[in-house]
């Protein structure tokens, strides 16, 4: 996990597995990270991830809601929802997830 600059703004990289045993790391220094943003809009680049469980989901919606507080919007890049087991995406789907993360979801990317 990590933040950099890019000329779109800062972009927090996602990498390895976003569990159980790692949401709370990201957690803490995605909150850390809300302290370096100064544009009021972060990305997040699920590029490198792994794998996704529910802590990681819980650990992503609160993080958005985090940077809400912080008048920081978020933006997921890279999720690839299609590539979820058909139960995870239904999760997603029954409670918005999506639109609450602002997934951007490629349109050449099956629904």
């Amino acid at each position: 996990m990590s933040l950099r600059q890019t000329p779109d703004g800062p972009v927090f990289n996602l990498c390895g597995d976003l569990d159980i045993a790692t949401a709370q790391d990201f957690e803490i220094e995605f909150a850390r990270s809300l302290a370096l943003i100064e544009d009021g809009r972060v990305i997040v680049d699920m590029a490198g991830l792994g794998s996704l469980d529910g802590s990681g989901i819980h650990a992503l919606t609160r993080a958005a809601e985090r940077a809400e507080r912080h008048h920081v919007s978020v933006v997921v890049r890279n999720f690839l929802a299609h590539q979820l087991p058909q139960k995870d995406r239904e999760v997603f789907d029954i409670f918005e997830l999506l639109s609450m993360l602002n997934v951007q979801i490629p349109s050449s990317a099956p629904r």
